[in-house]
């Protein structure tokens, strides 16, 4: 039988040679070419292993310590100098520039304004936690979590600081683009607000000739979007205004001035939604009642945006009583008149509405709705739906309406009890679901 061929001899690490990889353009064998390369050996390794170092020839006495590394996870530890952190890269100035500008939108002078939802998280998970062990973190304790708004005049600093900063990173790109003739434009933003998706300098008030539908569209989305966006800023600020009143580190005789600011945001937030109050007449020092218009509620209720700031307003109480009244019947009338698709990814803002007006507004006792305010709610439903027979449809695979229409007539009832208006509308609603 033949026998089979002994294992090869093991050997060292294989060592490429220079004749592996000869140069580009050069001649095999490591002859001299035409553009005068030099002849090397062929059988000389490819890397040159380096010399040892003086710690590898002599070893150190005692025991090897290792290095402490440099750590970045603690808070409360002073500044890093660059030159500590070793590297045959890079200098330590470069070092210093990228470092920089990587840790730039965290360096914040208003912590409680740009990171607005980072601690609204942390102040709802440290409520959640303290509900279900069976109670509330006191309001002193949890200002001390929470950082405190910066008073009016330093926010106007910073925004004239930041305004002087982008004005000069602007210029300075504009003259690299003048100077170096490059098409198109480097774009400066701010690394610590979001980029504007969109830019609304001045809307178009006159009717031009030949608009079409979508044009027309167009400009109605584009004033609910104002009009919302104009909410949001006066919501945002009675924040953090209610935070900066309650507080117990602010100077006493700044709380008048926060106290007009509330009552200005106050009137912008109600104005969103359509609520005014005239100017009480000649020799009258009482304003006369609150009156809504139904066209501009319908414009910010238009958009799932604006029914989630309504929500918003009614679940923080921002929205004064009297003004959550008139807006009640009106929103119910607006969210109520179609049909509701299901699948639709702007169910989750209705529903939230919805629930916020029954759960705030309709349900609570104290203080309770008026029984106009509950009368005039049910004849808007009812005279939106009487001539086209739809209420029925408009609730039909909808829960949270169907759940709401059903407290709000429980309400009514024991309310307006006893109320001969309010059983013809019972009746006229009850008709209506039958057919």
């Amino acid at each position: 039988a033949r026998g089979r061929a002994a294992p090869a001899a093991a050997t060292g690490p294989q060592i490429f040679k220079q004749k592996d990889f000869p140069s580009l353009g050069g001649r095999p064998g490591g002859e001299e070419g035409a553009g005068g390369d030099k002849k090397v050996d062929d059988d000389a390794p490819l890397v040159q292993s380096p010399p040892p170092s003086p710690a590898q020839q002599q070893p150190a006495p005692g025991p090897v310590i290792p290095p402490v590394p440099i750590l970045f996870n603690n808070p409360a530890a002073g500044p890093v100098p660059a030159s500590s952190i070793p590297s045959t890269m890079m200098p330590p100035r470069d070092i210093t520039y990228v470092v920089g500008s990587m840790m730039r939108p965290l360096a914040m002078e208003d912590p409680f304004t740009q990171d607005h939802y980072y601690h609204n998280y942390q102040e709802a998970k440290r409520n959640e936690v303290a509900r279900q062990m069976g109670g509330m973190i006191p309001a002193e304790q949890l200002a001390m979590l929470t950082p405190l708004p910066v008073l009016l005049n330093k926010k106007k600093a910073i925004e004239k600081k930041e305004g002087k900063w982008t004005d000069f990173t602007q210029g300075r790109a504009k003259k690299w683009e003048q100077n170096e003739k490059v098409l198109g434009h480097v774009a400066k933003t701010n690394v610590k607000a979001a980029r504007p998706q969109i830019a609304i300098p001045v809307l178009k008030q006159e009717k031009v000739e030949g608009e079409n539908d979508e044009e027309k569209l167009r400009a109605e989305i584009f004033k609910s979007r104002v009009r919302i966006d104009g909410g949001y800023e006066a919501l945002l600020e009675l924040f953090e205004l209610q935070r900066l009143v309650k507080d117990p580190r602010v100077n006493p005789n700044r709380r008048e001035f926060m106290m007009s600011e509330v009552a200005r945001n106050i009137v912008v937030l109600e104005e969103t939604f359509g609520v005014t109050t005239a100017e009480p007449p000649e020799g009258s020092e009482e304003p006369p009642p609150p009156t809504i218009d139904p066209a501009s509620l319908s414009t910010v209720l238009a958009l799932p945006k604006g029914q989630q700031l309504l929500a918003r307003c009614v679940e923080t109480g921002m929205l004064p009583h009297p003004s959550a009244c008139l807006v009640l019947p009106a929103a119910l009338s607006n969210v109520l008149s179609s049909p509701r698709p299901s699948n639709r990814p702007q169910d989750a803002k209705e529903d939230r509405l919805l629930l916020a007006l029954q759960n705030n507004l309709i349900s609570v006792s104290d203080p309770p709705l008026p029984a106009t305010t509950f009368k005039d709610a049910v004849r808007k439903i009812c005279a939106h739906h009487e001539a086209k027979g739809t209420l029925r449809q408009s609730i039909k695979g909808a829960k949270t309406r169907a759940q709401l229409l059903h407290t709000l007539m429980k309400r009514a009832g024991e309310v307006c009890a006893g109320d001969d208006e309010f059983k013809d509308l019972e009746e006229a609603f009850v008709g209506m679901l039958k057919q």
